[in-house]
């Protein structure tokens, strides 16, 4: 299907959903292809033959666009069943909800919304926390005997039931275990404003960066990104928030320092967080951890134990 195709075909989808249609007049030469309303929803579509057909530079002002406007960008993939991306399932390209024209034909003309979200190299499945938790409970299972069941940690079974997306392998044992459907369709056309700028400040960090407060995200932290900040991040989980900051060895006393002066105002705790093993534990009265030894520690109770050792 070439992209006059694919055009055609989601104008046609569009117009049968019951969607108001604006084409530009050079579509593949402009930041979107069709604007589309219907109700509160407002799209901005961009129909793509490949995933690079459009790059960061051009994303960031679709990204914007959609901001300004209050609107979902949202691109569009040709199915293949031998493709990398999977009809029914979400993808993320720097920062933008990408499907394929399996994905939108399905949610808009059959009404089936997909179940099934990729992120950090699997699929995963958003679930009801609240509906798991109250299930169980009702079952008087506890924590670990739900964890043996799963197959996972307890602190993964808590997680869950704060609202964490999990494995669909998990999902479904869950499920099978306590005898209610759980797993959540997903709203491809869901704008959040304060979502989108979390992913596109987590899109701004380097790599080094993304990875360590990745790592925070899967010990339950909420992560916020920062951009104009002396920190990069804050951390938090219920009453712990840590002002996070990914050091460099050139200016650890610097970085120490800035996040010792915000600690000692704000009241909140930090960390400074290096490649390698730090030399220090505490420079200009911030805790320093390595990233390796960071990773050792799977409980957050534990590394906060750490950072108040070092504090």
């Amino acid at each position: 299907m070439n992209r006059s195709q694919m055009m055609e075909a989601v104008v046609s989808i569009l117009n049968k959903a019951g969607f108001t249609t604006s084409r530009m007049v050079q579509p593949g030469k402009n930041v979107y292809d069709l604007i589309s309303r219907r109700d509160e929803d407002l799209l901005l579509l961009k129909t793509l033959t490949s995933p690079g057909g459009i790059d960061r530079s051009g994303s960031n002002e679709l990204k914007v666009l959609g901001n300004t406007l209050s609107a979902a960008p949202i691109l569009i993939l040709p199915s293949s069943r031998s493709g990398q991306y999977q009809d029914g399932v979400l993808y993320l390209r720097y920062g933008i909800t990408l499907i394929t024209m399996g994905t939108f034909y399905q949610y808009l003309a059959e009404e089936v919304p997909p179940l099934v979200f990729f992120i950090h190299g699997g699929h995963c499945v958003a679930i009801n926390g609240d509906l798991m938790r109250y299930r169980r409970e009702s079952l008087d299972l506890s924590l670990g005997a739900m964890a043996g069941i799963a197959g996972v940690s307890r602190k993964a079974i808590q997680l869950y039931e704060s609202g964490m997306g999990c494995d669909i392998d998990v999902a479904l044992r869950l499920e099978r275990a306590l005898g209610v459907a759980l797993i959540r369709p997903l709203d491809p056309f869901r704008y959040s404003t304060s979502l989108q700028q979390i992913r596109d400040q987590l899109d701004l960090l380097d790599g080094n960066k993304r990875e360590i407060l990745e790592h925070l995200k899967t010990l339950g932290m909420e992560v916020i990104p920062t951009i104009s900040c002396p920190f990069d991040a804050l951390a938090r989980k219920g009453p712990s928030l840590l002002l996070t900051s990914v050091g460099s060895r050139l200016d650890l006393t610097g970085q120490g320092k800035a996040l010792a002066d915000i600690s000692r105002v704000t009241g909140k705790e930090s960390v400074l967080i290096i490649r390698g093993s730090p030399r220090k534990l505490n420079v200009e009265g911030t805790p320093v951890l390595g990233v390796k030894e960071l990773k050792r520690y799977p409980d957050l109770e534990a590394v906060l134990e750490l950072i108040r050792e070092r504090a």
